[in-house]
């Protein structure tokens, strides 16, 4: 099984590596970590790492978050990619 739109940037998750333990005893065998910001794609890259192969990135801009400056959001996406 494998959760395919997970926030594990989110401020709900005080523990992630507790909700990582709880998912694999659950049965799941990856998730996909979604990013929504320029810090929550930096967080999500970071899980990544550090649970290789369980935890995959995908990497996005929300569109609440439109205000960002023309520079943010280009550096963003070159980010990204």
């Amino acid at each position: 099984m494998i959760d395919t739109h997970i926030h594990l940037d989110a401020d709900q998750y005080a523990d992630v590596s507790d909700l990582i333990k709880r998912s694999r005893a659950a049965g799941v065998d990856a998730v996909v970590a979604v990013g929504s910001s320029p810090d929550s794609n930096r967080r999500v890259l970071a899980l990544a790492e550090a649970y290789r192969g369980f935890v995959h990135p995908a990497l996005g801009m929300h569109p609440e978050r439109a205000d960002l400056s023309d520079a943010d959001f280009e550096a963003t996406l070159a980010m990204i990619e």
